[in-house]
């Protein structure tokens, strides 16, 4: 199961931040983009709701929501962090029960529809099962 302390801990090992400033209100550069990191994986990866994991980064739930739309478009426009993002999301899979073709695909998937909703569009029942 994925928690938002193993994506915390991923997050922090693969952004070179640690997991207490993820925490911290500090505002680096380095921490913030791994923070924005973290609430888009925390939020696509668990089923918890924008105020849970506002709680878990001592922060307030749009701050979050905020951090995820910041994330989502460096995503589209940064390949740097969108390779950085889909290596620490493969790295907290990997002792996860679905297989790596299957994980690959869900994140070409929601990337998919997350292109497709800039573009005015909604991809509906899109979810990959075993």
């Amino acid at each position: 199961m994925v928690t938002i302390q193993r994506i915390k801990e991923s997050v922090a090992r693969e952004f070179g931040v640690s997991v207490n400033e993820l925490d911290s209100p500090r505002r680096p550069h380095q921490v913030v983009v791994a923070r924005f990191a973290a609430y888009y994986l925390c939020k696509k990866m668990t089923k918890c709701s924008f105020p849970t994991i506002a709680f878990s980064f001592q922060r307030d739930h749009t701050t979050v929501l905020c951090g995820v739309r910041k994330a989502e478009k460096m995503i589209i426009k940064d390949e740097v962090f969108a390779s950085r993002v889909a290596r620490t999301r493969a790295a907290i899979n990997e002792a996860s029960d679905l297989s790596p073709e299957i994980e690959q695909f869900q994140i070409l998937l929601d990337d998919f529809k997350r292109i497709a909703s800039l573009c005015g569009y909604e991809i509906t029942a899109a979810k990959v099962a075993a």
